[in-house]
């Protein structure tokens, strides 16, 4: 038998024609970019068989078979590129045909293909020097500028649920809950391809080993400015970012900038935003105060109010005014039901009695000696009087008086 022929009849069982047709644009899912979510696979007959044929070659016969491979083809009525894609999934006879269908499994799974179409984009200089030839550098280009696309857009279909957020979702849940290492840890495994290249795109091989400078973050926004100009239902990060920089003081043109840019919502959304997550809070408060105990606290504030197009009528000012925060205790801490009124009765009995000030100020013996303690510590802490001077070490006047309320120890 022809030592051509001999990879077409190995004790392997051909595939089935569904299990090796695949068309570009039609498969709902892509493949992983590695075997660790497949699992390991066993290495093709066929590669065997490879090795094994390349092994027999002597030096020089190379160039005689291929010739004598193209001689047949001509006999045949056929070229390279009919019979390649004749092989490749040309017509349904070639589909379902056994020996064909090794042949062409055999190409898909060989180490060479690899190395095929390394040299078909890049083909090497003649030994005279000159320019490299063209190859199919150009064929390959647009072929593999089609795939990429068709892949980096279902990949930003995959993750449009990752980044959906309804106008309707402006519960303090919805805005705080959002983790950016989890977020960025579900993205790089539902859209690796996505990842990687927008990962190369930002960094170069050096820096993509440098811990100190990394691009994840760069990378998370990119996809997030790209999802929510696809669809301003897909603004989480957006929603985040506007909200808190819209607490840190942003001027509204910048927020408008920086809504052009995919990176903020707009300044008019924001403050609907901000009045409606206010509303709620304030909402919230009120219902709150009738079943927990709470107290409130206040501060005098200066609220800036910028314009940027000036008028007689429209000029930049502050604000001076009260701010109250309303603080929602625990049930635990409400105070018995009797308080108030036990507290106006006793101010009521006590407040016409006449009591001895010298008592207050020298009746107590823990308070003059915690006053004391304190009169006699306060220059040793200051570095200007060292009480060893006047008191033998350990004399009971330096020494600290025990912690009232002190840590347990560990």
């Amino acid at each position: 038998m022809d030592d051509n022929l001999e990879f077409l009849f190995v004790d392997e069982p051909p595939l089935e024609p569904d299990d090796t047709e695949s068309h570009l644009g039609n498969e709902p899912d892509f493949p992983a970019l590695s075997n660790e979510a497949t699992g390991p696979i066993n290495e093709p007959m066929s590669r065997t068989n490879s090795r094994h044929l390349r092994a027999k070659l002597q030096p020089g016969q190379l160039i005689s078979k291929v010739l004598a491979v193209l001689n047949t083809l001509t006999a045949q009525g056929l070229d390279l590129p009919i019979f390649l894609d004749a092989l490749s999934w040309g017509d349904q006879d070639c589909i379902s045909n056994k020996t064909v269908q090794y042949a062409r499994t055999s190409l898909m799974t060989s180490e060479e293909l690899p190395q095929i179409l390394e040299r078909w984009y890049r083909p090497p200089r003649h030994q005279s020097g000159g320019q490299r030839p063209e190859g199919g550098r150009r064929t390959l280009l647009d072929f593999s500028f089609t795939t990429i696309a068709d892949i980096v857009d279902q990949e930003m279909k995959i993750l449009a649920p990752l980044f959906l957020s309804p106008p309707e979702n402006l519960s303090e849940e919805h805005l705080t809950d959002l983790d950016f290492e989890s977020l960025k840890g579900e993205i790089q495994g539902s859209a690796p391809i996505l990842w990687n290249i927008l990962r190369r795109a930002a960094s170069t091989e050096v820096r993509y080993q440098h811990k100190n400078k990394n691009p994840d973050m760069i990378i998370l926004h990119m996809i997030s400015q790209a999802q929510y100009s696809r669809s301003n239902r897909r603004g989480r990060i957006a929603k985040l970012w506007s909200i808190y920089l819209k607490a840190c003081g942003l001027s509204a043109r910048a927020f408008d900038a920086l809504h052009v840019l995919g990176i903020l919502m707009s300044h008019r959304w924001t403050a609907e935003a901000f009045e409606t997550v206010s509303d709620r809070a304030m909402d919230l408060a009120k219902k709150l105060i009738h079943e927990y105990p709470w107290a409130l606290s206040h501060d005098n504030i200066n609220v800036p109010l910028r314009v940027f197009s000036q008028r007689l009528h429209n000029q930049s000012h502050f604000i001076s005014g009260c701010a109250y925060t309303v603080w929602i205790l625990p049930i635990l801490a409400a105070l018995p039901p009797g308080t108030n009124p036990l507290l106006q009765s006793f101010r009521a009995e006590h407040c016409q009695r006449v009591f001895d000030f010298a008592e207050v100020l020298y009746g107590d013996e823990e308070t003059k000696r915690l006053a004391a303690e304190h009169v006699l510590r306060t220059d040793p802490d200051a570095k200007t009087l060292d009480l060893v001077d006047f008191f033998p070490s350990p004399h009971v006047a330096v020494r600290p008086s025990a912690p009232s309320c002190s840590l347990p120890p560990l």
